[in-house]
């Protein structure tokens, strides 16, 4: 065990400030699943991805940083619900987990988390298990901020240059012969 002043790694970088107003219409826009409000939603949920209707319906009048929470949370099922025998319930923690990290990583006002039913779920399984779900929860976080980025129109982390060692010289255009005068 390491005490976190015992650590050093690169600083990590500041939340993105973005408003939850600008981020739910980013999320609108660069949505591989459709969005649909919705008045037909049980009394105790707020969003449901539906893999069968490859949409996420949400509750109307939401306040904004719980309806980018519930966004955040139902995309991540739909990038879950691409695995062959995706059930819902098996993926609802770590759905969760990325809605944590999606909110935390653009400094959305949400409401506070509850982690200790997922705590008590891992407390005893084995590191490997424990290590596929912070896997799952990171490559799923990461997937849906990229769809996110792309409605954000934020640069992507890596950046595409020039090669110009490599690159192929401009063929020059071939030149006309000067135009001779017709005789009459």
């Amino acid at each position: 065990m390491f005490d976190i002043s015992q650590t050093r790694g690169r600083p990590l970088p500041q939340p993105l400030h973005h408003e939850s107003e600008e981020l739910i219409a980013a999320i609108i826009q660069s949505s591989p699943v459709g969005l649909q409000l919705s008045e037909q939603l049980p009394a105790q949920i707020q969003a449901q991805y539906v893999p069968a209707q490859r949409t996420i319906y949400l509750r109307n009048g939401m306040d904004a940083g719980v309806t980018f929470c519930c966004l955040a949370r139902e995309l991540a099922h739909a990038e879950y619900a691409r695995l062959p025998g995706y059930r819902r319930r098996d993926f609802a923690a770590q759905a969760y987990c990325a809605a944590y990290v999606l909110t935390q990583k653009y400094a959305v006002p949400a409401p506070p988390f509850q982690f200790d039913r997922i705590t008590a779920d891992l407390t005893g399984e084995e590191p490997q298990l424990q290590r596929q779900f912070l896997s799952d929860v990171k490559t799923t976080a990461y997937s849906v901020s990229r769809q996110l980025g792309r409605g954000l129109r934020e640069p992507l982390e890596q950046t595409v240059s020039a090669d110009y060692e490599f690159t192929a010289p401009q063929p020059e255009a071939p030149k006309k012969p000067p135009r001779q005068a017709e005789r009459g």
